[in-house]
């Protein structure tokens, strides 16, 4: 994905954050009965393997999310 979008926008300096191991490596650990199971667990309103960050991290990781968000091509 990393390599398409640096393709695909070239005017913009896009590139890997891991240089040395495919942050996608793990991918594929993610697949569908997995990711069932999850989304059945909202449904029924319990929380699987919830992720929980310093408010600081979370607050940090949101701004960069929403400028990701934000930007138009």
């Amino acid at each position: 994905m990393v390599n398409r979008l640096a393709a695909q926008h070239p005017e913009h300096t896009i590139f890997c954050l891991d240089p040395v191991i495919c942050p996608c490596s793990t991918m594929y650990r993610i697949h569908p009965g997995y990711l069932a199971w999850v989304l059945e667990g909202l449904v029924s309103g319990e929380v699987r393997n919830r992720i929980t960050v310093p408010a600081d991290t979370a607050a940090a990781a949101r701004t960069a999310l929403e400028r990701m968000l934000a930007v138009r091509p």
